[in-house]
């Protein structure tokens, strides 16, 4: 008899973007898409460096969910599962056009990490 494997994912940490400070940053190796309870995506990470303020860090090799955002969604698009990137909070911004003017919003900058590893002087002593 023969069985089909999957990898199951336990708990993970969160972390709402609210508690998040300027210049917190996490980066992880995209594991996993799911919903939230509005139908809204969140965005499963294995951890693999972060810095948060606050010194709440989630452990390296452990499981980060991001909730959603405009900004995580749109740049998701372009993240493949397997891929790692990384997340910097810039703070809250607010919507300057469009139905939403006025409104506030987490701004952050999204980085995809290139394939390619570049070794530094301290990998090759």
């Amino acid at each position: 008899m023969s069985f089909n494997y999957k990898t199951v994912i336990g708990q993970s940490a969160y972390k709402p973007w609210k508690n998040w400070s300027e210049g917190d940053y996490l980066v992880g190796k995209y594991v996993s898409q799911a919903e939230d309870s509005f139908g809204n995506p969140n965005y499963k990470v294995e951890v693999i460096e972060a810095n948060f303020e606050d010194g709440n860090i989630p452990k390296v090799n452990s499981i980060f969910t991001f909730n959603s955002s405009g900004s995580l969604k749109k740049a998701m698009e372009s993240i493949q599962v397997g891929e790692v990137f990384k997340v910097i909070y810039r703070g809250e911004d607010t919507v300057t056009k469009g139905k939403f003017k006025g409104k506030k919003f987490h701004s952050m900058e999204i980085l995809k990490a290139d394939s390619k590893v570049e070794n530094t002087d301290s990998d090759l002593i």
